[in-house]
């Protein structure tokens, strides 16, 4: 949970928080797996602490601006 919440805008964290209640950390999981999957090339050219700042801080908060949480969930 401290994955998503940790850095991003209460918006994006609040929505993720009623996922979890919603849902369970299956949902959760089921998110991340598809963030990686969508954001897979830029992590691969990614290394070292640019790849640890990128999957810390930024990659939740650049795939909800590119995406919906609908198409994240799904």
């Amino acid at each position: 949970m401290t994955l998503y919440v940790y850095r991003t805008p209460i918006e994006i964290a609040t929505r993720l928080f009623e996922i979890f209640i919603l849902d369970g950390e299956t949902a959760l999981i089921k998110i991340l797996l598809r963030v990686i999957e969508m954001r897979k090339r830029k992590i691969l050219r990614l290394e070292d602490m640019d790849l640890h700042k990128y999957m810390k801080e930024e990659i939740i908060e650049e795939c909800i601006k590119k995406y919906t949480i609908s198409a994240l969930i799904s």
